[in-house]
């Protein structure tokens, strides 16, 4: 505890990583931390890939970790209720019309009433299949990834299955990922295992037209894995998705003709802000590509073992990895402050206007404010 401690002082007095950076440095201040997880002292150090989310009217905060799921009082980090059973949630639980959706490791998913906790579904749905992904809330269905290469949508008021999306393909390696499926206009986009982008009709999971970004000629690592993003390019709507041996790609939402392709291996999930596409390589460089033609902006070498998770806080990136969060300035890469966490964090951290809620991989939850 006094080794935290140190570190955290040290990390909050710290100031600017770069001082000629172009950008003054924000500060990282704690407005509080709350244990949701007790590992043993020479516990394997764990990734945690899901982040926290909140509920719509900003009091409670979904915190998954290795054991379940911890509900949180935004304001102060006060235990409301929690959910566990043992079993890892990976994916990032969501709340819609007051029910949070949220699947275990184990490939079980949940629907509670968000205020006290209680089953909303007869029982939970299993999906007898490991899953690391966020569900996907839409009118009618959740739509939840699952290995290997599968899309399930679910009825959100009753738990059934509706339909199911899968060539039953051999579980390629998981780089970066547990990619979830994006809803946009009655259209679920979705990467798979076997590096295929696919469009599917929301209400039945009919095929709209699918891209295969993954090169098996160029070895095993096809797989497609980052959630999809959409876009808008000049007068188009792109989706963008990266297949970890070939790049980050950007192909029309409608027909699924690409646009463009930045030849960049191992790209973990891309952010989109400001015209700029976002993304850390397995290298541990963040790449800065123009979102109207692919064409980089610059690459940057970072420190601290980024985990290739992006927030983005205005002109400010939010970067998590193996020594804690750092604030890195979006125009040019530098470092600019940072927290420490001796486990260090796997997920983005979850913005709210100028405050961040993480939890690390050691199961601790945080709220922190940039200032």
């Amino acid at each position: 505890m006094q080794r935290f401690r140190l570190a955290l002082l040290g990390a909050l007095l710290l100031g600017p990583l770069c001082p000629g950076a172009a950008l003054a440095a924000p500060s990282l201040s704690v407005d509080w931390r709350q244990p949701i997880e007790k590992l043993a002292p020479m516990a394997w150090k764990p990734r945690l890939w899901a982040a926290p989310s909140l509920s719509a009217d900003g009091q409670r905060v979904y915190c998954p970790s290795g054991a379940g799921l911890s509900v949180l009082s935004a304001a102060s980090g006060k235990p409301l209720w929690e959910l566990q059973g043992g079993d890892a949630i990976q994916g990032t639980p969501v709340e819609r019309d007051g029910t949070v959706y949220l699947v275990t490791a184990g490939g079980t998913v949940h629907a509670l009433d968000g205020r006290s906790g209680k089953p909303v579904w007869a029982k939970p749905r299993q999906l007898d299949a490991v899953s690391h992904a966020d569900p996907t809330v839409g009118k009618r269905h959740v739509y939840v990834m699952s290995d290997p290469g599968l899309l399930t949508a679910i009825d959100r008021r009753t738990g059934v299955i509706g339909w199911r999306y899968g060539h039953g393909v051999a579980r390629e390696f998981l780089i970066e990922g547990h990619g979830a499926a994006t809803l946009r206009d009655q259209v679920v986009y979705a990467g798979l295992s076997d590096g295929r982008l696919v469009a599917l009709a929301a209400r039945d999971g009919g095929l709209v037209w699918e891209q295969h970004l993954g090169d098996s000629r160029k070895g095993p690592y096809t797989d497609c894995d980052s959630t999809p993003v959409i876009a808008r390019i000049g007068a188009q709507t792109a989706v963008l998705a990266a297949a970890h041996n070939t790049g980050l790609f950007a192909h029309e939402a409608a027909n699924g003709g690409q646009l463009w392709r930045y030849d960049c291996a191992g790209l973990g999930q891309p952010v989109v802000s400001g015209g700029r596409v976002y993304a850390i390589s397995g290298d541990s460089a963040l790449h800065v590509v123009d979102v109207t033609n692919g064409k980089r902006v610059f690459a940057r070498q970072l420190a601290g073992e980024p985990s290739g998770r992006i927030a983005v806080a205005g002109p400010w990136l939010v970067v998590p990895g193996g020594a804690g969060i750092q604030v890195i300035d979006a125009s040019n890469g530098h470092g600019l402050s940072r927290i420490i966490d001796e486990f260090g964090f796997a997920a983005a951290p979850l913005r709210v206007g100028r405050r961040l809620f993480a939890v690390s991989n050691g199961g601790i939850a945080w709220s922190l404010r940039l200032r």
